[in-house]
């Protein structure tokens, strides 16, 4: 099983934002405590009625680390986050965010502003 179908397995929530992201990001997640429970709960010991305390919990982990590479260009105050199953999103200013496209779209047009007013 690849990483990105452990955490997508663990997880047990097949949201577009989670699939989009584990490809580019999980590598990243390697030394953190989020891959090591990553790879606990995508083995024996992770149990479907676990989900709603602890895949949330990860949902919620993961996602913070996908935001936390965002934060350089976009206010990390206008980020929230809707853990729901597979409606799970970030939220950034009031609009839910539910592809790395999506995300993408708005770092870089808060980037290009930036420059713009910085030059």
């Amino acid at each position: 099983m690849s990483t990105k179908d452990s955490i997508v397995a663990c997880l047990m929530v097949p949201t577009k934002l989670i699939d989009d992201l584990c490809d580019e990001y999980c590598v990243d997640f390697s030394e953190s405590d989020v891959c090591y429970m990553l790879n606990c709960c995508a083995g024996d010991c992770f149990h479907k009625h676990h989900y709603r305390d602890f895949g949330g919990m990860l949902v919620l982990l993961v996602m913070c680390e996908i935001v936390d590479k965002y934060t350089d260009v976009l206010d990390e105050d206008k980020f929230d986050y809707d853990i729901n199953g597979a409606y799970s999103a970030i939220i950034y200013d009031g609009v839910r965010i539910e592809s790395k496209q999506q995300l993408d779209e708005i770092y870089n047009r808060m980037l290009e502003r930036n420059l713009t007013y910085n030059n």
